[in-house]
């Protein structure tokens, strides 16, 4: 009890900067025998306190002797596995302990080397066969692998022994490290002085300066320097998130806790967690962590809303999906009569694959515009439509004649059978382009051409849509040659500057092709979005603050002008890393 007084004010210390109990604290610097009265099992300690080395205190409250045993035993308790520990084996007479032992069933752990310790492991053994006692030898290379690993391996061995079969407790991470308790505490007592100091903990490289280069493996496998803070209860703003297998894994299974389901990139941005998205494409974890998901429970969103993955529809299964409809219904069940029954699949395959026209055919029933006496629009329908527009013109109408005539809406029917230039060839005539001459040589070189052009052909459409069409749209509706025309005219910024509408980038909030490529455009948007903030901030803003203010463009933008150090450079501003040091500096 005397030497307890004298270090009373180093315990007290420890005890108030620390998160856990205090007979959870690692032991290598301190003495046992003055520790003696913090442990609950005082028996167990005086058992093994003239033994050397580390101690470890377990969920069930033994002190065990390295870390190794310390997971061996934290496993059997979560899992309600009775043994005993560190007893004298009954054999003849001898000093020899073993570490576990269940029923009949005995484990060593041998997770050391050296002349000495291999001869004592060999009598040990030769001991255990003599008696003929059934033994469980555990080196250190099985202990080598992620946490969970160890923990699966550890089950694994229960039911190859038929210790225990099935019924195992959930890996749960905290627990299986006795939580990390142990581990924190070791942290701790190794990095008192700089703790007490800077109330946060050294990065990878003050760890090798003061000689812990080993601590940074202890804090990776914690989850990371941010997250070993976080739990010991320090300031952890100088940290990055830094992502590697262990918290990616279990923050990954977290926010599937919280959407309820494998989560979608979406999700990931939602919730700020970008960074594990990024990490996890990056090193082609998504297959192996949705795996885990799944044999958890969760499932996909797609598989959630109950949509068929790509390729799933074809016309055997469209038949065999729709057929009890048409039965239900004694004829081809609507679109909306698909939609409002939430078959938005099999309506796209319809469009995509066949016609309500021959399904009927082959299902030998009618649709419902033939049991309703309600005429189907058919090409000659658009013919006989077209032609006295066709005689009057002497071509293929724009869509600006078409509305003159007031027939816009037969556009839509004329994309439905091919696109203009396909109904024109089947009429036998020639489009507006043709008509003016579009392909005839130095056409594109008369600006009167492609004003006219402009009027007749894009501004209609451009009002009915409220924007600038963009590539893919005209390719999909077979206007090509409003794509050369808007070409021709110098590209889509400038024609919306021309006749006043904005291009579908600009419409949809979206920044143009190409547009993070210019540096010119990047330092506009420094000036115009990042320079109020850094003004008002003093510094380049953090990730932690851009994510929470969920401003992902300016992250973008940081990303592709190199790193808020270059833009530190670009703006003279510094980063707040270099604000803290200075400060850190001055106090």
């Amino acid at each position: 009890m005397e030497k307890l007084k004298n270090h009373e004010e180093e315990i007290a210390k420890i005890a108030s900067s620390c998160p856990i109990p205090l007979s959870n604290i690692h032991l290598k610097r301190m003495e046992k025998d003055y520790l003696i009265p913090y442990f609950k099992n005082n028996e167990e300690l005086e058992q093994s306190h003239n033994r050397k080395g580390r101690a470890y205190i377990t969920l069930d409250g033994k002190l065990v002797k390295s870390s190794y045993e310390l997971l061996v035993s934290n496993f059997f308790h979560v899992n309600e596995i009775d043994y005993c520990y560190d007893l004298v084996i009954p054999a003849e007479e001898t000093d020899f302990r073993y570490d576990f032992r269940i029923g009949e069933i005995f484990i060593e752990i041998f997770g050391y080397y050296g002349q000495k310790y291999n001869e004592r492991k060999k009598e040990k053994i030769e001991l255990y066969e003599r008696h003929k006692l059934q033994l469980i030898s555990l080196d250190s290379l099985f202990f080598q692998c992620r946490y969970r690993k160890v923990y699966e391996k550890l089950t694994d061995l229960c039911k190859e022994y038929v210790i225990k079969t099935d019924d195992f407790a959930e890996y749960n991470q905290f627990l299986f490290l006795s939580g990390s308790k142990d581990f924190l505490g070791y942290i701790q007592s190794k990095l008192l002085i700089y703790i007490s100091e800077n109330n946060t903990l050294p990065n990878s490289a003050e760890l090798r300066e003061m000689g812990f280069s080993g601590i940074e493996r202890i804090i990776n496998n914690l989850g990371g320097f941010k997250d070993a803070c976080d739990q010991l209860g320090l300031n952890s703003d100088r940290f990055r998130k830094s992502w590697n297998e262990v918290n990616s894994k279990r923050e990954f299974l977290s926010l599937c806790e919280r959407v309820k389901r494998i989560p979608t990139d979406k999700d990931y941005e939602e919730y700020g967690l970008g960074g594990l998205k990024n990490f996890i494409k990056k090193n082609q974890k998504k297959k192996k962590l949705e795996e885990l998901a799944r044999r958890i429970g969760f499932v996909s969103i797609i598989e959630q809303r109950g949509i068929r993955p790509s390729g799933h529809w074809d016309m055997l299964r469209i038949i065999e999906t729709i057929k009890p409809l048409c039965d239900l219904l004694e004829r081809i069940p609507t679109k909306s009569e698909l939609l409002d029954q939430g078959m938005s699949e099999l309506e796209s395959a319809i469009q995509r694959y066949t016609s309500r026209e021959e399904l009927s055919k082959i299902l030998a029933i009618s649709t419902y515009n033939l049991q309703n006496g309600v005429k189907t629009y058919i090409f000659e329908d658009l013919k006989e439509e077209l032609t006295p527009i066709i005689r009057d013109l002497g071509y293929f109408p724009s869509r600006k004649e078409l509305n003159c005539f007031g027939k816009g809406n037969l556009y839509g029917h004329i994309n439905k059978f091919g696109g203009p230039s396909v109904v024109a060839n089947k009429l036998n005539t020639v489009t507006f382009s043709d008509y003016r001459g579009i392909k005839g040589d130095g056409f594109w070189r008369d600006k009167e051409n492609i004003y006219m052009l402009v009027e007749h052909e894009l501004l209609p459409l451009v009002q009915e849509l409220g924007y600038i069409p963009n590539e893919s749209f005209l390719r999909r509706q077979g206007l090509y040659e409003i794509s050369m025309l808007i070409q021709k005219f110098g590209g889509r910024k400038k024609i919306g500057q021309y006749i006043g509408f904005p291009t579908y980038s600009e419409y949809k909030g979206l920044r143009d092709v190409g547009f993070w490529k210019d540096i010119g455009n990047l330092k506009l948007l420094i000036h115009e979005k990042l320079l109020p903030i850094v003004k008002d901030t003093g510094y380049i803003p953090t990730e932690e603050y851009l994510v929470k203010n969920k401003l992902r463009e300016i992250r973008l933008l940081i990303e592709r002008f190199g790193g808020r150090k270059k833009i530190s450079e670009y703006l003279g501003y510094p980063t707040y890393k270099e604000v803290k040091i200075r400060g850190e500096q001055k106090s």
